[in-house]
């Protein structure tokens, strides 16, 4: 059954849907395919879908398949305070039912809200249960997710030499089975990694091999991601306007489709360009404008990054009063 389409052919498949549950996975199945595209239309899929599973009696495999779709999404909209809630009740239903493959799944997904949210010994453990359910079941290219995910998270602990070694065990994985967009997130991931450790120009090879198969396979979301991803390594190499122009790119397609975590992150990234440059006038509105998204998408670890930033700009322009006060606001505090 195909699960790619307008909204016309989803009513239409829906409609001649044998029985609720063949409805159930078919919606969860739409919303699987389209999170990456089109996360709202993606997002109401799910909800249709968990809807429908808790009828009488409910279809508890389609509800913990919904609950990941639904969690899936709200990672995408930046609704991390929706999404983890969703995922933990998907991952008690999956673990009390012994759906497997929905438990690497969510298992992966709580790891990844985790990551976000600035959790990063959560986000290690979820993620490595999650690594041992796929490679005790035999789900390769569960596997490689996982390690995808692990990557990232290794990134923001500081360990880049583990880093890299996963995301080359994930691309081969991901090339054995032909999934080209999740090999451009992993070619991504490489990028940000050779960023981390001050080779930009090997950052911005992967970044570009990155970004002409995420335009190769529609994915709009993850070409904002690698538009960031260029201005990073433009900014490392002093290119600034070259940098701006990335980060101005990658801000207008993630307000295009919704992504409030790029959104947030070339803002702040554009406010550090003009700061290192001596604009400070220009840098203190970008990365306010920054820490409002991520104060209400609830990324921690992001909050703090563009309070301390803020405090840094401030301090520049000689405004020692809110330099203090935003290098005393903690996340912990709120």
């Amino acid at each position: 059954m195909t699960t790619t389409g307008t909204p016309e052919e989803l009513a239409h498949q829906l409609a001649t849907a044998g029985d609720r549950q063949q409805r159930v996975d078919l919606l969860n199945a739409w919303a699987r395919e389209l999170r990456d595209i089109q996360p709202q239309r993606a997002l109401a899929c799910a909800q249709e879908a968990y809807s429908l599973a808790q009828g009488d009696p409910p279809y508890l495999e389609g509800l913990a398949e919904s609950l990941t779709r639904l969690a899936d999404c709200h990672i995408q909209l930046g609704r991390y305070d929706l999404a983890l809630p969703q995922a933990l009740e998907g991952l008690a239903l999956a673990e009390g039912q012994g759906y497997a493959d929905q438990r690497a799944q969510l298992l992966r997904t709580i790891g990844g809200i985790y990551e976000h949210l600035g959790n990063y010994p959560h986000a290690l453990s979820y993620t490595l249960r999650a690594l041992y359910v796929c490679q005790t079941s035999g789900d390769r290219f569960g596997e490689g997710l996982t390690l995808n995910l692990l990557g990232i998270i290794y990134n923001k602990l500081g360990d880049y030499r583990q880093e890299l070694a996963v995301y080359g065990h994930a691309i081969d994985i991901f090339q054995e089975a032909g999934q080209l967009r999740h090999v451009a997130i992993a070619l991504n991931n490489i990028a940000t990694a050779y960023c981390s450790v001050g080779e930009a120009a090997r950052a911005l090879e992967y970044a570009q091999r990155s970004l002409e198969l995420a335009r190769e396979t529609g994915l709009s979301m993850l070409e904002a991601t690698v538009l960031g991803t260029i201005g990073d390594a433009y900014l490392q190499l002093a290119d600034y306007p070259q940098s701006l122009a990335y980060f101005q790119r990658a801000l207008v397609l993630a307000r295009q489709v919704g992504f409030r975590y790029i959104e947030m992150y070339v803002l702040r990234s554009s406010g550090r360009v003009h700061a290192v440059q001596g604009q400070i006038d220009a840098a203190i509105p970008l990365l306010q404008e920054a820490l409002q998204i991520a104060e209400e998408i609830e990324a921690r670890a992001e909050v703090a990054e563009c309070r301390r930033q803020l405090a840094e700009a401030c301090r520049q322009q000689g405004d020692f009063e809110t330099a203090l006060r935003y290098a005393e606001q903690g996340p912990e505090n709120e």
